[in-house]
Protein backbone atom coordinates (compact mmCIF):
# COMPACT_ATOMS: atom_id res chain seq x y z
CA UNK A 1 0.00 0.00 0.00
CA UNK A 2 1.14 3.14 -1.15
CA UNK A 3 2.15 5.73 2.21
CA UNK A 4 0.22 8.40 2.13
CA UNK A 5 1.07 10.21 5.34
CA UNK A 6 3.09 13.66 5.11
CA UNK A 7 6.58 13.09 6.49
CA UNK A 8 8.53 16.26 8.15
CA UNK A 9 11.99 16.44 9.06
CA UNK A 10 13.18 15.26 13.08
CA UNK A 11 14.29 18.94 13.32
CA UNK A 12 11.53 20.38 12.18
CA UNK A 13 9.27 18.44 14.60
CA UNK A 14 11.87 19.03 17.37
CA UNK A 15 12.04 22.90 17.47
CA UNK A 16 8.59 23.37 16.66
CA UNK A 17 7.55 21.08 19.97
CA UNK A 18 10.00 22.86 22.11
CA UNK A 19 8.53 25.91 21.14
CA UNK A 20 4.93 25.02 21.93
CA UNK A 21 6.33 23.66 25.20
CA UNK A 22 7.34 27.16 26.06
CA UNK A 23 4.62 28.69 25.21
CA UNK A 24 2.58 26.96 27.43
CA UNK A 25 5.04 27.51 30.38
CA UNK A 26 7.54 24.60 30.08
CA UNK A 27 11.00 26.31 31.11
CA UNK A 28 13.22 25.62 27.64
CA UNK A 29 15.89 22.92 29.60
CA UNK A 30 12.60 21.13 30.57
CA UNK A 31 11.16 21.50 27.17
CA UNK A 32 14.08 19.77 25.58
CA UNK A 33 13.72 17.02 27.94
CA UNK A 34 10.09 16.57 27.22
CA UNK A 35 10.75 16.48 23.61
CA UNK A 36 13.60 14.40 23.18
CA UNK A 37 11.83 11.70 25.38
CA UNK A 38 8.59 11.67 22.79
CA UNK A 39 11.01 11.45 19.87
CA UNK A 40 12.86 9.32 20.86
CA UNK A 41 9.36 6.87 21.28
CA UNK A 42 9.20 7.73 17.20
CA UNK A 43 12.19 6.88 16.34
CA UNK A 44 12.49 3.65 18.09
CA UNK A 45 8.80 2.59 16.02
CA UNK A 46 6.79 3.01 19.42
CA UNK A 47 3.80 5.44 18.29
CA UNK A 48 1.26 5.34 20.42
CA UNK A 49 3.91 6.98 23.34
CA UNK A 50 5.34 9.47 20.27
CA UNK A 51 4.81 12.87 19.12
CA UNK A 52 0.84 12.17 18.87
CA UNK A 53 0.82 12.39 22.90
CA UNK A 54 2.02 15.86 22.46
CA UNK A 55 -1.39 17.61 22.00
CA UNK A 56 -3.76 15.53 24.29
CA UNK A 57 -1.38 13.74 26.94
CA UNK A 58 0.75 16.89 27.38
CA UNK A 59 -0.52 20.17 26.08
CA UNK A 60 -4.47 19.69 26.70
CA UNK A 61 -3.74 18.79 30.65
CA UNK A 62 -1.33 21.45 31.01
CA UNK A 63 -4.02 23.47 29.76
CA UNK A 64 -7.00 21.73 32.19
CA UNK A 65 -4.44 22.09 35.24
CA UNK A 66 -4.30 18.39 35.42
CA UNK A 67 -0.30 18.71 34.88
CA UNK A 68 1.77 21.81 36.21
CA UNK A 69 4.21 23.20 33.28
CA UNK A 70 6.56 23.63 35.93
CA UNK A 71 8.34 20.64 37.66
CA UNK A 72 8.49 21.64 41.52
CA UNK A 73 10.82 18.53 42.43
CA UNK A 74 10.99 17.46 46.21
CA UNK A 75 13.54 14.98 47.39
CA UNK A 76 11.53 13.08 50.13
CA UNK A 77 14.27 10.63 51.05
CA UNK A 78 17.77 10.72 50.02
CA UNK A 79 20.44 7.73 51.67
CA UNK A 80 23.57 6.71 49.52
CA UNK A 81 21.60 4.71 47.31
CA UNK A 82 18.44 5.51 47.02
CA UNK A 83 16.01 8.42 46.45
CA UNK A 84 12.07 9.23 47.01
CA UNK A 85 11.29 12.00 45.12
CA UNK A 86 8.12 13.87 44.67
CA UNK A 87 7.09 15.83 41.61
CA UNK A 88 4.00 17.85 42.52
CA UNK A 89 1.94 16.68 39.31
CA UNK A 90 4.48 18.28 37.22
CA UNK A 91 6.51 16.78 33.90
CA UNK A 92 6.79 13.53 34.76
CA UNK A 93 9.74 13.28 31.52
CA UNK A 94 11.73 15.93 33.84
CA UNK A 95 11.29 14.59 37.39
CA UNK A 96 12.28 11.65 35.80
CA UNK A 97 15.62 12.76 33.98
CA UNK A 98 16.75 13.88 37.33
CA UNK A 99 15.96 10.60 39.09
CA UNK A 100 18.13 8.93 37.12
CA UNK A 101 20.92 11.86 37.25
CA UNK A 102 21.09 10.95 40.68
CA UNK A 103 20.51 7.19 40.44
CA UNK A 104 23.41 6.49 37.87
CA UNK A 105 25.82 8.98 40.12
CA UNK A 106 24.84 7.43 43.69
CA UNK A 107 25.16 3.63 41.39
CA UNK A 108 28.68 4.63 39.97
CA UNK A 109 29.68 4.71 43.61
CA UNK A 110 27.81 1.98 45.13
CA UNK A 111 27.38 -0.42 42.78
CA UNK A 112 23.21 0.15 42.92
CA UNK A 113 21.08 2.04 43.35
CA UNK A 114 16.98 2.51 43.34
CA UNK A 115 14.10 5.09 43.20
CA UNK A 116 10.66 5.94 43.45
CA UNK A 117 8.84 9.16 42.09
CA UNK A 118 5.01 9.68 43.07
CA UNK A 119 3.08 12.29 41.71
CA UNK A 120 4.71 12.60 38.69
CA UNK A 121 2.44 12.26 35.47
CA UNK A 122 3.17 10.42 32.49
CA UNK A 123 6.81 10.14 31.94
CA UNK A 124 7.12 8.29 28.40
CA UNK A 125 8.25 5.11 27.55
CA UNK A 126 9.90 3.47 30.08
CA UNK A 127 13.03 2.78 27.90
CA UNK A 128 14.46 5.98 27.59
CA UNK A 129 15.32 6.58 30.98
CA UNK A 130 17.10 2.01 31.06
CA UNK A 131 19.06 3.70 28.28
CA UNK A 132 20.18 6.66 29.92
CA UNK A 133 22.05 3.54 32.34
CA UNK A 134 22.58 1.82 29.68
CA UNK A 135 25.17 5.00 28.35
CA UNK A 136 26.55 4.94 31.68
CA UNK A 137 27.91 1.27 31.27
CA UNK A 138 25.53 0.06 33.80
CA UNK A 139 21.84 -2.09 33.81
CA UNK A 140 18.57 0.07 34.23
CA UNK A 141 15.01 -1.06 35.28
CA UNK A 142 11.72 1.35 34.79
CA UNK A 143 8.63 0.64 35.49
CA UNK A 144 5.23 2.98 36.31
CA UNK A 145 1.74 1.72 37.49
CA UNK A 146 -1.34 2.26 35.15
CA UNK A 147 -4.68 2.83 36.77
CA UNK A 148 -7.44 0.16 36.21
CA UNK A 149 -8.40 1.51 32.78
CA UNK A 150 -5.83 -0.13 30.91
CA UNK A 151 -6.21 -3.42 29.48
CA UNK A 152 -3.27 -6.14 28.92
CA UNK A 153 -2.05 -6.57 25.64
CA UNK A 154 -4.56 -7.74 22.82
CA UNK A 155 -7.33 -7.66 25.88
CA UNK A 156 -11.09 -6.37 25.91
CA UNK A 157 -11.70 -6.12 29.72
CA UNK A 158 -9.56 -3.31 31.25
CA UNK A 159 -8.04 -5.13 34.98
CA UNK A 160 -5.29 -4.20 37.01
CA UNK A 161 -2.41 -6.96 36.62
CA UNK A 162 -2.46 -10.73 37.78
CA UNK A 163 0.21 -12.65 36.37
CA UNK A 164 2.95 -10.77 34.24
CA UNK A 165 2.86 -13.25 31.76
CA UNK A 166 -0.41 -13.06 30.43
CA UNK A 167 -1.12 -11.99 26.91
CA UNK A 168 0.65 -13.24 23.77
CA UNK A 169 4.16 -14.76 24.21
CA UNK A 170 6.99 -13.33 22.46
CA UNK A 171 9.48 -16.35 22.07
CA UNK A 172 12.48 -13.63 21.48
CA UNK A 173 12.36 -12.62 25.82
CA UNK A 174 11.32 -16.12 27.03
CA UNK A 175 9.43 -19.46 26.74
CA UNK A 176 5.29 -19.61 27.18
CA UNK A 177 5.89 -21.53 30.00
CA UNK A 178 8.88 -20.82 31.92
CA UNK A 179 10.61 -23.09 34.75
CA UNK A 180 10.40 -21.88 38.28
CA UNK A 181 12.20 -24.67 40.10
CA UNK A 182 14.72 -21.94 41.36
CA UNK A 183 13.07 -18.67 40.97
CA UNK A 184 15.82 -17.38 43.42
CA UNK A 185 19.37 -18.40 42.60
CA UNK A 186 21.07 -21.11 45.15
CA UNK A 187 24.48 -19.20 43.66
CA UNK A 188 23.59 -15.65 44.66
CA UNK A 189 21.87 -16.33 47.96
CA UNK A 190 25.02 -18.07 48.98
CA UNK A 191 26.94 -15.01 48.17
CA UNK A 192 24.15 -12.82 50.07
CA UNK A 193 24.11 -15.05 53.23
CA UNK A 194 28.33 -15.19 52.90
CA UNK A 195 28.42 -11.23 52.47
CA UNK A 196 26.00 -10.32 55.35
CA UNK A 197 28.17 -12.96 57.82
CA UNK A 198 31.22 -10.78 56.86
CA UNK A 199 29.59 -7.95 57.65
CA UNK A 200 27.84 -8.89 60.76
CA UNK A 201 24.36 -8.39 59.62
CA UNK A 202 21.40 -10.57 60.92
CA UNK A 203 19.24 -12.21 58.58
CA UNK A 204 16.80 -14.90 58.29
CA UNK A 205 15.58 -17.21 55.26
CA UNK A 206 11.98 -18.22 54.63
CA UNK A 207 9.46 -18.28 52.06
CA UNK A 208 7.82 -14.86 50.55
CA UNK A 209 4.47 -16.06 49.63
CA UNK A 210 2.82 -12.56 47.15
CA UNK A 211 -0.37 -11.50 46.91
CA UNK A 212 -1.91 -8.72 44.73
CA UNK A 213 -3.23 -6.48 46.96
CA UNK A 214 -3.42 -3.43 47.66
CA UNK A 215 -4.80 -4.20 50.73
CA UNK A 216 -3.26 -5.73 53.83
CA UNK A 217 -4.54 -9.69 54.45
CA UNK A 218 -6.98 -10.24 57.12
CA UNK A 219 -6.08 -12.69 60.71
CA UNK A 220 -7.60 -15.35 58.65
CA UNK A 221 -5.80 -15.35 55.25
CA UNK A 222 -2.66 -14.90 57.40
CA UNK A 223 -3.27 -18.52 59.37
CA UNK A 224 -4.30 -20.09 55.83
CA UNK A 225 -0.73 -18.75 54.45
CA UNK A 226 0.85 -19.95 57.14
CA UNK A 227 -0.64 -23.17 57.29
CA UNK A 228 0.73 -23.41 53.19
CA UNK A 229 4.55 -22.54 54.78
CA UNK A 230 4.50 -19.11 54.26
CA UNK A 231 6.74 -17.35 56.66
CA UNK A 232 6.20 -13.52 54.72
CA UNK A 233 3.68 -11.87 53.28
CA UNK A 234 3.76 -8.80 50.27
CA UNK A 235 2.40 -7.00 47.27
CA UNK A 236 5.93 -6.78 45.57
CA UNK A 237 8.52 -8.93 44.97
CA UNK A 238 7.02 -12.01 43.15
CA UNK A 239 5.75 -10.85 39.53
CA UNK A 240 9.04 -9.43 38.97
CA UNK A 241 10.88 -12.42 40.07
CA UNK A 242 8.26 -14.47 37.73
CA UNK A 243 9.61 -11.71 34.63
CA UNK A 244 13.29 -12.05 35.14
CA UNK A 245 13.23 -16.15 35.84
CA UNK A 246 11.23 -15.63 31.92
CA UNK A 247 13.97 -13.50 30.67
CA UNK A 248 16.64 -16.35 32.22
CA UNK A 249 17.89 -13.38 35.13
CA UNK A 250 19.20 -14.65 37.89
CA UNK A 251 17.60 -13.71 41.28
CA UNK A 252 18.28 -12.72 44.31
CA UNK A 253 15.44 -11.34 46.43
CA UNK A 254 15.89 -9.61 50.04
CA UNK A 255 12.95 -8.51 51.77
CA UNK A 256 12.26 -5.76 54.58
CA UNK A 257 9.92 -7.12 57.42
CA UNK A 258 7.81 -4.05 58.01
CA UNK A 259 5.57 -4.94 59.91
CA UNK A 260 4.22 -7.93 61.66
CA UNK A 261 0.78 -9.95 60.21
CA UNK A 262 -3.27 -9.44 61.22
CA UNK A 263 -3.61 -11.46 64.08
CA UNK A 264 -0.57 -10.88 65.45
CA UNK A 265 0.33 -7.58 65.94
CA UNK A 266 -1.78 -6.00 68.71
CA UNK A 267 -2.65 -2.48 66.59
CA UNK A 268 -4.20 -1.54 63.19
CA UNK A 269 -1.73 -1.68 60.15
CA UNK A 270 -0.55 1.66 59.07
CA UNK A 271 1.41 2.89 55.94
CA UNK A 272 3.29 5.30 57.44
CA UNK A 273 4.60 3.14 59.96
CA UNK A 274 5.93 0.47 57.36
CA UNK A 275 7.90 3.86 55.77
CA UNK A 276 9.60 4.66 59.09
CA UNK A 277 10.77 0.93 59.31
CA UNK A 278 11.82 0.91 55.69
CA UNK A 279 13.51 4.19 55.55
CA UNK A 280 15.56 2.79 58.83
CA UNK A 281 16.68 -0.43 57.38
CA UNK A 282 17.21 1.10 54.15
CA UNK A 283 21.06 2.38 54.64
CA UNK A 284 22.04 -1.44 56.32
CA UNK A 285 20.32 -3.00 52.94
CA UNK A 286 22.17 -0.77 50.96
CA UNK A 287 25.79 -1.57 52.71
CA UNK A 288 24.86 -5.54 52.23
CA UNK A 289 23.33 -5.35 48.06
CA UNK A 290 26.36 -3.08 47.23
CA UNK A 291 28.72 -5.29 48.74
CA UNK A 292 26.86 -8.11 47.05
CA UNK A 293 27.33 -6.76 43.68
CA UNK A 294 31.17 -5.86 44.33
CA UNK A 295 31.71 -9.60 44.28
CA UNK A 296 29.21 -10.59 41.78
Amino acid sequence: MEETRPFVSWDLVHDFMVDVFVKYGVPEEDARICTDVLLESDRRGIESHGCNRFKPIYLDRIKNGTLLPKTEIEIVKDTPCTVVMDAHNGMGMVASHKMMEMLIEKASKYGMAGGTIFNSTHYGIAGYWTTMAEKAGMIGISGTNARPSVAPTFGVEPMMGTNPLIGPNDERFGPRFPDMTEPYSLELRELAKHTADEMGIAYREGVYMGFMGPCYETAAEIRAFAGMGADAVGMSTVPETMVCNYMGMKVLAVSCITNMATGIQTVKHSHARVLEIANRAGDTMCRWLGAVIQKM
